[in-house]
């Protein structure tokens, strides 16, 4: 496999996890007592990037705000939203450079983002068992 074979079919794996954690922020987003709401899968259609990257940095400043929910739980999602925008960044880079370390860097942050999100809704369930 040659190296623009290799960037190409890395690239869409990393695109494909970006989109999946994406749904699960998304989703937690939904779940707050004021919800969040951002595009998200339609029939099977991915929302454009842009429009992505708007929504989540939209609710990267709301969350803050969001005086119902507890602390823990906005600072779990801002976590979440972060690790999301940073491996954004890093894919970005890794299409324009092919260096190999980003593509260990996005999953690193994708795999953090989706804990801390996933931190997040179980609290907010938690919450509404109570």
């Amino acid at each position: 496999m040659d190296n623009d074979d290799y960037m190409g079919e890395e690239a869409q794996n990393l695109g494909l996890e970006l989109l999946r954690v994406y749904e699960i922020i998304v989703t937690v987003l939904g779940m707050l007592p004021l919800p969040i709401v951002a595009p998200s899968l339609v029939e099977g259609e991915a929302p454009r990037i842009e429009d992505m990257v708007a929504a989540t940095e939209r609710a990267w400043m709301i969350v803050p705000e969001q005086v119902l929910t507890p602390e823990i739980v906005r600072a779990a999602l801002q976590t979440a939203i972060t690790h999301w925008l940073v491996a954004m960044d890093l894919i970005a880079r890794f299409t324009h450079t092919g260096d190999r370390w980003t593509v260990a860097g996005t999953l690193l942050n994708l795999g953090s983002a989706e804990r801390a999100a996933d931190f997040a809704a179980e609290a907010l369930m938690d919450l509404a068992d109570e």
